[in-house]
């Protein structure tokens, strides 16, 4: 299994009104990836994701303006675009949970499909 760590930036990139991602950066290769059908992207290799200096950008209801969360937990998520030490890029959403009744982040994983 290889272990990718991912260092995040508060640097943002706009491309257009809809992809505005958060730079992203690791010391690994990234592994080839294979499109499992209906552009669902997959690596080939099985592959292990740890996070330092993530945004931390409140996850929001479907056009509105109501922040996800419940009395239990509070969700983040943002667009995140990932350059490994080649150059080469890929773009995903990253997503953690912060659990309220233990006071720490629960759940943090990054969706490159």
């Amino acid at each position: 299994m290889k272990t990718i760590h991912i260092i995040g930036s508060n640097e943002q990139r706009v491309y257009h009104d809809n992809f505005k991602p958060y730079q992203c950066k690791t010391s690994e290769v990234l592994p080839k990836m294979y499109n499992g059908g209906f552009n669902d992207y997959h690596f080939c290799d099985t592959v292990n994701f740890t996070f330092a200096n993530m945004p931390l950008i409140p996850k929001y209801y479907a056009n509105s303006t109501i922040e996800q969360e419940t009395d239990n937990y509070k969700w983040y998520s943002c667009t995140i675009q990932l350059t490994d030490i080649t150059g080469h890029t890929i773009s995903g959403c990253y997503y953690i949970t912060f659990d309220k009744k233990a006071n720490k982040f629960i759940s943090e994983n990054v969706d490159f499909s």
